[in-house]
């Protein structure tokens, strides 16, 4: 029988002390996280994705977002400085030539969109952003951007107008901008109908778009519906006031651009 090394005992021991100093860095380099760090983490997917709702109720996002944010969370990585997380904390600068056209993504374009919206002094309630399937959708209401039976645009809505042009200008996405109004009839000189008045109105949205951020017009489309396609169809002030709208829609090439069967 060969002799068997006392002192061979002492290979495994080194290794479990190994180990369990290694245990204990890893319990010691957790305890003290950077909080910071860890609050840009989380406010990086809020800011791609909005507020996420994690009770037990239904998501507010649809399967294929849900699924994709999921999907994201396992492999994206924070970087300080990159353009992706400019966009995400809303420092993104629209002057900076890194910041061209196709950088910014729907989820991004969210996120800046509603900070365009908040320091324009209005709230989300009041112009929306929000999905519809693969396409994001910038619904204005009529009182924000013209006087009733007209289709010229106020002058208080071009500073919001503008920060959401330049918004869209750095997607690669293509625009369509729709008009709605309510069910009331008009007939004027100008407008014989709502379906005059309807495309009248998102003409000028496109053609403000256009001129002033610069957006190629090739890019962008416009339809008028008059008073089909009602959010509500409740014979209520409120509910035409709510039909009466100019829509913009971000459509993902290659997705599919139906909103709401149009």
């Amino acid at each position: 029988m060969a002799d068997v090394d006392p002192n061979a005992w002492m290979i495994s021991f080194s290794d479990l002390l190994t180990l369990l100093l290694t245990f204990f860095v890893l319990i010691f380099t957790m305890s003290s996280a950077d909080n910071k760090a860890v609050k840009q983490a989380f406010g990086f997917f809020n800011a791609a994705y909005g507020p996420l709702e994690m009770g037990s109720g239904p998501s507010p996002y649809p399967p294929s977002t849900v699924k994709e944010l999921k999907r994201f969370r396992q492999t994206a990585v924070i970087i300080p400085g990159t353009l992706a997380n400019e966009a995400f904390e809303g420092t993104l600068d629209f002057g900076n030539p890194k910041t061209h056209v196709g950088n910014v993504g729907k989820f991004q374009a969210a996120r800046l969109l509603r900070k365009a919206i908040k320091e324009s002094g209005y709230n989300l309630s009041q112009i929306q952003v929000r999905m519809e399937g693969n396409n994001l959708l910038v619904r204005l209401g009529e009182r924000f951007l013209f006087d009733s039976g007209k289709a010229a645009l106020k002058p208080e809505i071009y500073p919001l107008l503008k920060k959401i042009g330049m918004v869209i200008k750095k997607t690669p996405f293509d625009v369509r901008v729709e008009g709605f109004t309510d069910d009331v009839p008009i007939h004027t000189d100008i407008y014989p109908s709502n379906w005059e008045l309807s495309v009248a109105r998102a003409v000028n949205v496109l053609h403000y778009l256009v001129r002033v951020d610069g957006i190629s017009p090739a890019r962008m489309s416009a339809a008028g519906y008059g008073a089909t396609h009602p959010i509500s169809r409740k014979n209520t002030p409120e509910a035409r006031a709510l039909n009466r709208r100019v829509e913009i829609i971000l459509i993902d090439r290659g997705k599919g651009e139906t909103i709401n069967g149009r």
